[in-house]
């Protein structure tokens, strides 16, 4: 779906980011409405109902939580970052079938169930087919049923005999070899340079520091080192803590569905920060469904302690009104910072002083300004904390190439293929260094190579072409 929005994106808007840039608000500001019209149908499940508030409580924490979701500064991540639509996409894709799901389980006639019904599995399958973390609906369903629903006998039993019945399934399916376990497992790693327990460990860490940016939002950025040696034990104690607290809440009628939200967040942040390995430890991104589920629990504690400590009420909203402003103006200040690509990645140097791929993306900048010595000066530092990183090593080469050192660009260039023979970018950079130091023959092999790796890069076929 997120692939199709930018075709159509591209048919109408060529390479103007305005029209992507539109797309992506309208998106966002769906999925606030969705995340209202999915708190307001939350308080009408049994859970909701008990919840010993009025109607315009219940519906001030539902506007006020969505709003918040709306202005975070968090949110910038899968709005302005335009590739991102597929978080944002699925994010809204996801939570507008929970309302339809929730629709369908509440209402008494079975014709507009079905129909609501039929609308949650297409929005669902909309999700799946979006990004990996849709797949969070199956136990996020489970979690509405467990908290939101009464938990009969007749649904505990159903659910034995559906997990048995998987079970069943896959031992049949694995044991006749009609599927390949190796296969599985390596969908589930996108990177082995860390292993499955190092990755589930440095993610509480992680979240806690997105959970930090929740509350003192002061260092976003696009991109993040990964963290070295992380602490594991402060933040493992710190996450125990909130889910013995959301479980807790569970077994508080009045507080259900704050013990809903806070278990939403940990389920739906579970795909990218559990035991599947990514290469990449944190994104703030990540965060933009999760969010949703953690900023509604928080107002309806929130709330619900202020009644509790008899702050007049009136003083709420204006708190509300306070932070919505402060919110406010950090996203704003955030989306300056996307209007120059060289704030952005200096942003991320301001963050995480050690990264290498932020000084490599200033450099790849300065590149394509012409400041070769500036350029220079930011790859070296790049190269200073990761030696081998071949888009380092690559931009140095084409910086050498663009001062007419030729032959230390070529240079440059053959110990990128060296380490790695299909580096079909270093290919094409030392077709280019050949083609400009009229070593024709030489640069078409390059080009060729490059274009026997990758053949759909057409960047290759012109060079290819215009030597021919």
């Amino acid at each position: 779906f997120t692939y199709l929005s930018f075709a159509i994106n591209f048919h109408f808007s060529q390479l103007d980011p305005l029209g992507y840039h539109l797309t992506n608000i309208a998106i966002h500001l769906l999925f606030g409405t969705a995340c209202f019209f999915f708190f307001q149908t939350l308080w009408r499940t049994p859970a909701g109902v008990q919840t010993p508030l009025s109607e315009n409580e219940k519906a001030y924490i539902a506007f006020a939580a969505s709003t918040l979701i709306c202005v975070h500064p968090m949110s910038v991540f899968a709005v302005s970052y335009l590739v991102q639509r597929l978080a944002s996409l699925t994010a809204l894709l996801f939570i507008s079938s929970l309302v339809f799901y929730l629709n369908a389980r509440l209402s008494p006639d079975r014709s507009i169930k079905l129909v609501l019904f039929t609308l949650f599995i297409f929005l669902m399958m909309g999700a799946l087919f979006t990004k990996q973390n849709a797949f969070t609906i199956f136990p996020s369903l489970l979690l509405i049923e467990v908290t939101c629903f009464p938990l009969s006998r007749k649904k505990i039993n159903a659910f034995l005999l559906i997990c048995a019945g998987l079970l069943v399934a896959f031992g049949i399916i694995a044991a006749s070899d009609t599927i390949d376990l190796n296969e599985i497992r390596k969908m589930t790693i996108e990177t082995r340079s860390i292993g499955r327990l190092e990755y589930l460990l440095a993610q509480f860490s992680v979240i806690c520091f997105y959970l930090y940016q929740l509350f003192i939002p002061n260092q976003l950025a696009i991109d993040y080192a990964n963290p070295a040696n992380p602490n594991v034990i402060l933040p493992g104690i710190i996450l125990l803590i909130i889910i013995a607290g959301a479980l807790l809440c569970l077994r508080r009628e009045k507080f259900r569905l704050a013990g809903f939200g806070i278990l939403f967040y940990f389920i739906t942040i579970s795909i990218e920060s559990s035991v599947i390995p990514i290469r990449d430890l944190l994104f703030i991104h990540r965060t933009y469904l999760p969010n949703a589920g953690m900023i509604f629990s928080l107002l309806i504690l929130g709330y619900m302690g202020a009644k509790q400590i008899k702050i007049p009420l009136f003083i709420v909203p204006i708190i509300t009104i306070l932070v919505v402003i402060v919110l406010s103006v950090s996203t704003w200040k955030i989306n300056t910072i996307f209007k120059s690509p060289i704030a952005v990645w200096r942003q991320v140097i301001e963050h995480s002083p050690r990264h290498a791929r932020g000084y490599s993306h200033v450099g790849s900048i300065y590149i394509k300004k012409g400041f070769y010595n500036s350029a220079q000066e930011y790859i070296a530092k790049a190269l200073e904390l990761q030696p081998a990183m071949s888009h380092s090593l690559n931009n140095l080469g084409i910086v050498y190439y663009r001062k007419k050192d030729y032959k230390k660009a070529i240079e440059i260039f053959n110990k990128i293929i060296k380490n790695n023979p299909r580096d079909q970018h270093a290919h094409m950079s030392l077709g280019n260094a050949y083609a400009l130091s009229k070593q024709y023959d030489l640069a078409l092999q390059s080009y060729k190579k490059g274009y026997q790796i990758d053949q759909n890069n057409f960047e290759n076929l012109v060079n290819i072409g215009q030597l021919i």
